[in-house]
């Protein structure tokens, strides 16, 4: 952004970036819907998020890959299509924040 060549940013170091790994997929993860969350689960996604540790630097890009990983997941089972919800008319994607961004 604009901002990056006015403002220095220091790198996070190992530690940090756990702990804001560990707060973004938690985050994430409680705005899903108990199915949602089971698929999650079965994925082993969080396991593969928490082994960036070494390739992610700053909390935007950590939220981003968190976002997007979820999301692929979701999707990629055709979750959203098949919910039953979308049928109803109820299905709104503000129930689904991690989808918003797709």
């Amino acid at each position: 952004s604009r901002f990056d060549a006015v403002i220095k940013f220091d790198k996070l170091d190992k530690a940090a970036i756990e702990i804001i790994l560990n707060n973004e997929y938690d985050r994430q993860y409680q705005a899903l819907d108990e199915e949602e969350k089971e698929v999650i689960e079965q994925s082993g996604i969080r396991d593969v998020i928490m082994g960036l540790v070494d390739k992610l630097d700053n909390a935007r890009q950590i939220r981003r890959v968190i976002r997007e990983a979820i999301s692929t997941i979701i999707i990629s089972i055709g979750y959203c299509i098949t919910d039953k919800r979308l049928n109803s008319g109820a299905f709104s994607v503000m129930q689904y924040p991690v989808l918003m961004t797709v």
